[in-house]
């Protein structure tokens, strides 16, 4: 947000000189943006503890069932993400030069 806002920094919307190129036939780098948003966002719902989900089993003779599998799988779905998102603020950064 801070990189694409032009009231935040001192760089064009977007990272794109409108006088240089026509408004609407670039969009610069706002879809990446929006991208990151929405990976962000679902790191959020990624991290919900799992543990919440947790079922009675057995004949209810067993209140906890393990949710560790589940908890591993969502965590590195959350690293891949951050990876994305590291990387097209990266690639801003380097379009803000």
């Amino acid at each position: 947000e801070r990189l694409n806002n032009p009231d935040l920094s001192e760089l064009p919307a977007f990272l794109i000189d409108a006088n240089k190129v026509k408004p609407g036939l670039n969009s610069g780098f706002m879809i990446p943006h929006c991208t990151a948003a929405a990976l962000v966002s679902e790191n959020k719902v990624l991290c919900h503890p799992s543990s919440v989900d947790s079922l009675s089993t057995s004949a209810a003779k067993e209140d906890h069932v393990s949710m560790g599998g589940f908890s591993a799988r969502k965590a590195l779905q959350v690293v891949e993400n951050v990876e994305s998102i590291i990387s097209i603020e990266l690639m801003c950064a380097t379009q803000g030069i």
